[in-house]
């Protein structure tokens, strides 16, 4: 049995990784502000620590355990809210990894796995996208997530072995209906469920790499069972590409709805990206790692598991 400190693990991935290591025998703890993570995802066999690890004051509230390893998914995940907070967006993110990683130095404990985001590559017009490509994030959140990125690569040289994990698109049962300013799937269905026309911030051509929760856990998973990687960071997606209006298409029709149900673009943001896909071979090659789960089959799960849910709110107050 291992044991591992999962930061923001009331969240939509912490809470289905700390479930699915808690069946395995794991003893978890999880960190959460509660933030945008709720209570209720918290599994009911993990230890609780109500903190916000972007204040220095809450880092003295961590437990002295010999942790096996720290999964860092504490965040402010947010691209628009990035753009109105950007001192927040830094001080959640870059703030609570510096912290935490120093932490670990202290503590003793050498293995961090950190959930960086594809948003670091910004507008690097390589598709797909493999590790080696410039970086050039056009957004405070994917600035953010670079410059912890960074933090870690000084930590790794006092001791720490941190691997960052890139994550695309990741979208499921559990993730946060009512957040519409978080997970461009949940927020198309959040307006499907109610019946409403969907407001689409951009053009309908513009694609991504949509990556099922199981896939991403198990990728985290694949990292916890290495004590080092041969690479610090990997590519988390599917190499697959959807076009918005593919992905509304699908919902649509797994929501039993016309296939004109209304839909509007609206003017886009700047630090929008347009386009993005994951070039996964050295996750392939390096972790024996691939995904398992297309898209289609993905969305299926979700709308089924979202019809069971109560209805969302989808106010912008």
């Amino acid at each position: 049995m291992s044991q591992f400190l999962i930061t923001g693990g009331a969240g939509f991935i912490g809470s289905a990784l700390a479930r699915s290591l808690l069946r395995k025998g794991h003893k978890i703890v999880i960190v959460d502000n509660l933030t945008t993570g709720q209570e209720k995802n918290i599994p009911r066999d993990a230890e609780f620590i109500l903190a916000d690890l972007a204040n220095p004051a809450s880092i003295s509230l961590l437990p002295d355990f010999n942790f096996d390893a720290i999964v860092h998914l504490a965040a402010q995940s947010s691209g628009v809210i990035g753009q109105l907070e950007p001192y927040a967006d830094f001080q959640t993110n870059v703030g609570s990894t510096m912290l935490l990683s120093r932490w670990c130095i202290e503590q003793r404990i050498t293995r961090f796995i950190y959930t960086s985001s594809m948003t670091v590559y910004g507008t690097a017009n390589v598709v797909p996208m493999d590790e080696e490509a410039i970086y050039q994030p056009i957004s405070y959140y994917g600035a953010s997530k670079l410059a912890s990125e960074n933090y870690l690569k000084i930590a790794a040289i006092e001791g720490i072995n941190a691997t960052a994990l890139r994550f695309y698109n990741v979208y499921g049962p559990g993730q946060n209906l009512g957040n519409i300013y978080q997970g461009m799937v949940s927020i198309y269905l959040a307006y499907l469920l109610n019946n409403a026309e969907v407001p689409v911030t951009g053009a309908l051509d513009r694609f991504r790499d949509f990556l099922y929760i199981d896939d991403a856990v198990s990728a985290l998973e694949t990292i916890l069972e290495m004590p080092k990687t041969p690479s610090p960071n990997y590519n988390i997606g599917t190499g697959k590409k959807y076009t918005v209006a593919d992905v509304l298409s699908l919902l649509i029709t797994e929501m039993g709805l016309p296939d004109n149900h209304p839909i509007k673009e609206v003017a886009g943001s700047p630090s929008d990206l347009f386009g993005s896909v994951a070039d996964i071979t050295r996750a392939r090659d390096e972790l024996s790692w691939k995904p398992a789960v297309d898209l289609k089959s993905g969305l299926s799960k979700m709308v089924s598991w979202a019809k069971e849910q109560e209805k969302p709110g989808i106010s912008h107050a």
